[in-house]
């Protein structure tokens, strides 16, 4: 369940900053991208599960991963954009 939350966070994150479209084409366009994002939703499952002792780990893991996400997306994006 914390993997879930974590890998929901991060891609919400994500579709905040990028557009829906733009980051489903990217993933269906550059199978490279993908990777990237599965190894740093991985990333933050990880560095995120060693940080946890909350009350409830899955929101404060799903939202922790939708912080990170949306500073991925904004790197992104900054790199794509110029």
């Amino acid at each position: 369940m914390l993997a879930t939350a974590s890998g929901l966070g991060f891609l919400f994150g994500l579709a905040l900053v990028l557009r829906p479209w733009l980051l489903i084409g990217a993933i269906i366009f550059r199978p490279a991208l993908l990777a990237v994002v599965g190894l740093a939703g991985t990333g933050a499952f990880v560095v995120l599960r060693g940080a946890l002792e909350a009350p409830s780990p899955e929101l404060t893991a799903g939202l922790g991963a939708l912080a990170l996400g949306a500073l991925a997306g904004l790197l992104l994006r900054s790199l794509f954009h110029g």
